[in-house]
């Protein structure tokens, strides 16, 4: 019997609550418990609970094997999926948002520094003047470490602490503004991926304590049955002895 699930994510956006809506209802269809979802999509019970509870978007490889296990239609559920991507998608912000950015804190710290000229930024960074001046205008078209010389060259009037917080941040918008829009897209399938992988090796180290709890009790009775052949070969030894003896004395009598 499948345990009661608390209702989907009241804040979830329409497409991903109603793929996480007829999820819940093909497995509660199927009545499987999330252990027993879990041995057969081979995913852990919390990737399929946070499947079900509509807060994120499951990969498509978790959202097939829950619709297989669950014999339900893999077509519909992957048409749902990719709606609910689409709207992920939509919601995110573009990469080009990123790249203004980037481009406005290195004017801003351009400024800041008193606007100094490509020939003082050469002397200081060792960097052609053509290749400064692309930086300045396109930082995204620029390698991080021409960028973060240049950016530590306009740095030099601050403390040590605000230089390193300054390039952090620029740091961190040169990369947002690398990511292509939508190279978020599997994430949530990597994660859910990785908890396939660690349940798996959850499971590989279970049997490998099984198996070693079962060697172990083999190796226990192996050496219990030696020590009953060595008491059993001194037992009869002991026999034979006796036996010895009383031959030895039938013969002796007259």
């Amino acid at each position: 019997m499948a345990r009661r699930m608390r209702p989907v994510a009241a804040d979830s956006p329409p497409a991903l609550a109603k793929l996480a809506s007829e999820l819940r209802e093909l497995r509660s269809n199927a009545a499987l418990s999330l252990r027993e979802l879990s041995e057969a999509t081979r995913y852990s019970p919390a990737s399929l609970s946070r499947a079900f509870s509509g807060q994120a978007l499951p990969g498509p490889a978790l959202v097939r094997r829950i619709v297989e296990a669950c014999q339900g239609d893999t077509e519909h559920f992957d048409h749902l999926w990719r709606t609910a991507a689409k709207e992920r998608s939509d919601r995110e912000s573009p990469s080009t948002d990123q790249a203004e950015s980037l481009l406005a804190a290195i004017s801003e710290l351009y400024n800041q520094a008193g606007r100094p000229s490509l020939r003082e930024l050469a002397n200081q960074t060792g960097q052609a003047r053509s290749t400064l001046q692309r930086a300045l205008t396109s930082p995204t078209s620029t390698s991080w470490e021409r960028l973060e010389a240049l950016s530590a060259a306009m740095l030099t009037q601050v403390t040590p602490q605000q230089r390193d917080s300054r390039l952090r941040a620029i740091r961190q918008l040169w990369v947002e503004a690398h990511q292509p829009a939508g190279a978020t897209e599997n994430v949530g399938e990597a994660v859910t991926e990785l908890h396939r992988l660690v349940a798996a090796i959850e499971e590989a180290q279970q049997r490998a304590v099984r198996s070693e709890y079962r060697l172990q009790a083999l190796t226990e009775l192996l050496q219990e049955q030696q020590s009953e052949m060595r008491q059993l070969t001194q037992r009869i030894r002991e026999l034979e002895e006796e036996r010895d003896a009383l031959t030895l004395r039938s013969k002796e009598r007259p």
